[in-house]
């Protein structure tokens, strides 16, 4: 399982997009699903994945290879991708990706199809995925997933620590078979994307190149042989650039591979083949012993001086000490370096045909006489330590500590809880529209209330209006003009605040359709948050879950107080999965042995 992040520039994503859809090297292709785009084709899809994008982001999508080893369904790829999603934190039924099947023509050791997943990095609420330790995250699942499926596992150069992290997820199965796996060391590539792709462009199948090598390998039995077989398969051999490496070069110099990697033999075996003669050795002379030299040219001469040199081979006194002394042949040469007139180690007066005392040896370094007695001291201190009361009383120091730490992650986890289940509140935008439609409809009824009052001063003028012989007395009195001018005021603002009511009337209604066109929004987006609070609540039950397991453990056995807090709750973790497959078993077994309801 390969990952990449990709789509940083449009060009990237048009790149990918023209790969992923190539028909020369794939014998079909289909665009499996595409998920929470509008666009219904692949370089849509990648560009809506930009768009989704902020403008300073590193990376607009993921793009993952499944590659089984064995024949594999396009229903199984389908689920792996979901598995690769999950473990990514996104939900493979409404986050943005894009799933390309790739069939492959019917080839020895390849497998007939593969899958390309492009995932999204930034979601439809405009949040970004967790990458933090993607590469070992979707090793593990894919280390999974070959073991599920009955396939032989791929050993990485990070074996160890998936093996921790599989142990850790309650997996050991699949840890043991990965470290089975891993135990010849860690593998070597053939070859790389790029030199897969430089053949492509030269016309070299880089996949029957490699076979014919293995085939070529397999049937010669000489340098001779297995260069005249690559040569009938347009093939030839090249010394490396490192010694012991032997290169394959295909018609024009295009390089194939390194010849140890491709037929997975290692370097010194290889380069030993290519070094031996054509005809084979005759196994009845690895069964003559040759005779061992007594000395082989370029070993290097002893050092006559050293102290644990012997003496010359033609018997001659070797010198001991400043006054040129001898020591014959077997002698007790650490005797030579004595007092002559001191008594000898075995008793008795030291021999008079010695010479004269050698200087005294150097003294014993301080340091190391120093190191000593800190040894001998640490390990009597040991001996009276009593180391199981020691851990005793550090398990009832850390226990109490990491029962409160327990209990917080328990009463956070609660909180988590509560807030996910409680009802989603009004979207901000919509409150706001709510609240300029109130506005708006307030202003609204002040105006026609202000429409109503001309509208009642007007009429009221008007039925003062003289009529009749009234109209020329009022006229000869002077009132008749000063009322016809304040009718025609009257009129004039009545018109115009009815005029003013329907404006608002209007924009009433215009706040009513932006209410509409928010709520419709919210409603769209509310399948997301919903699946967001969904998920939020499910991770707070199962902290809740794995913090009262955890708990109970510790009661259990003090001993793991030392352990820190996030320990625990992997522990739990595991605690949790056993516990469910024995359930589980038991229902099943329950489900088995029930009563059988078969034809009277």
């Amino acid at each position: 399982m390969q990952h990449v992040r990709h789509g940083r520039t449009a060009r990237d994503a048009r790149n990918l997009s023209r790969h992923l859809l190539r028909l020369d090297g794939n014998a079909s292709v289909a665009v499996v699903r595409i998920i929470g785009l509008a666009a219904t084709d692949l370089p849509g899809a990648l560009a809506a994945m930009r768009r989704l994008a902020p403008r300073t982001a590193a990376a607009a999508f993921h793009h993952i290879s499944l590659a089984p080893s064995g024949t594999c369904s396009v229903a199984d790829l389908s689920a792996d991708a979901d598995r690769a999603m999950r473990e990514m934190g996104a939900d493979p039924a409404i986050h943005p990706h894009a799933l390309v099947v790739h069939g492959k023509a019917s080839v020895a050791g390849r497998a007939p199809c593969h899958a390309h997943l492009v995932v999204a990095h930034w979601g439809l609420e405009g949040r970004a995925l967790d990458d933090s330790w993607l590469h070992l995250r979707l090793e593990r699942v894919a280390r999974e997933i070959e073991h599920d499926r009955g396939e032989p596992l791929t050993p990485g150069r990070h074996d160890r620590a998936l093996a921790r992290a599989l142990r850790a997820r309650g997996r050991p199965e699949v840890a043991a078979a990965l470290e089975a796996a891993a135990a010849d060391g860690p593998p070597r590539s053939a070859t790389t994307p790029g030199a897969r792709q430089r053949l492509r462009r030269a016309g070299v199948d880089d996949v029957a190149a490699r076979a014919a090598v293995k085939a070529a390998w397999a049937a010669a039995t000489g340098p001779t042989a297995l260069r005249d077989a690559l040569a009938g398969a347009g093939l030839s051999l090249a010394p490396g650039g490192k010694p012991g490496v032997w290169t394959v070069l295909a018609a024009g110099g295009a390089v194939v591979g390194a010849l140890d990697r491709i037929v997975k033999q290692k370097r010194a075996v290889v380069a030993t083949r290519m070094e031996e003669p054509d005809d084979r050795i005759d196994p009845t002379y690895l069964s003559v012993a040759a005779p061992i030299p007594a000395a082989l040219p370029g070993d290097p001469e002893p050092d006559p001086d050293h102290r644990h040199a012997h003496g010359p081979a033609d018997g001659a006194p070797r010198p001991v000490g400043d006054a040129g002394g001898t020591v014959t042949p077997g002698g007790p040469a650490r005797d030579a370096g004595r007092d002559p007139g001191g008594p000898a180690r075995g008793g008795g007066p030291a021999r008079s045909d010695r010479g004269s005392p050698a200087a005294a040896g150097p003294a014993p370094a301080p340091g190391r006489r120093n190191r000593i007695r800190e040894a001998a001291a640490a390990h009597r201190l040991a001996r009276g330590l009593n180391l199981t009361g020691i851990r005793e009383e550090a398990a009832r120091r850390y226990l109490a500590a990491r029962l409160a730490e327990l209990e917080g992650v328990y009463r956070r986890a609660c909180q988590e809880r509560d807030a996910a289940r409680a009802p989603l509140p009004e979207p901000a935008a919509v409150a706001e529209a709510r609240a300029l439609e109130a506005q708006a409809g307030e202003e609204a009824r002040r105006v026609h209330a202000e429409a109503e009052a001309a509208e009642a001063r007007r009429a009221a003028l008007a039925a003062l209006t003289p009529t009749g012989w009234r109209r020329p007395w009022w006229w000869m009195r002077g009132w008749l003009r000063p009322h016809l001018a304040a009718l025609a005021e009257a009129t004039t603002a009545a018109r115009n605040a009815r005029d003013m009511a329907v404006v608002h009337a209007r924009i009433v209604s215009g706040r009513a359709f932006g209410v509409e066109v928010e709520v419709e929004k919210a409603m769209r987006r509310r399948p997301t948050e919903v699946q967001l609070r969904r998920e939020a609540e499910a991770r707070a039950v199962r902290t809740m879950e794995h913090a009262a397991i955890a708990a109970d453990l510790l009661r259990a056995d003090p001993d793991r107080g030392a352990l820190p807090v996030p320990d625990l709750l992997r522990l739990a973790e595991t605690e949790r999965r056993r516990r469910q497959v024995v359930e589980d078993a038991r229902e099943a077994l329950e489900v088995s042995s029930g009563p059988q309801m078969g034809p009277r």
